[in-house]
């Protein structure tokens, strides 16, 4: 929730940006609970447009609008639609393609 901390940490208080909203459940569900993990387990699935193109892979047409979905709550819906398979589900880097 929203501007709730866990022990008074103020670091553990979520913002506008970063609050999953409706996903919450799906995250605690899917993803893996220690944070360590969570590169590996969403490093092909999610990827910042700039690194994609660095890496020579580009991004499909049809996600050059998902750079300004910005918040965490809006990501997965538009990935969903691209691939409804668990967050957590092994996928294929295009580099290894």
């Amino acid at each position: 929730m929203r501007g709730v901390t866990q022990q008074g940490d103020p670091y553990a208080a979520q913002t506008v940006w970063s609050d999953p909203l409706p996903h919450h459940a799906r995250y605690q569900a899917e993803l893996p609970a220690d944070p360590r993990l969570l590169p590996d387990c969403l490093e092909v699935f999610v990827i910042h447009h700039a690194v994609a193109r660095a890496l020579g892979f580009g991004v499909p047409e049809a996600a050059e609008g998902d750079r300004n979905l910005r918040q965490v709550s809006k990501l997965p819906d538009a990935a969903r639609t691209r691939d409804p398979r668990p967050l957590a589900a092994q996928r294929r880097s295009p580099l290894h393609a």
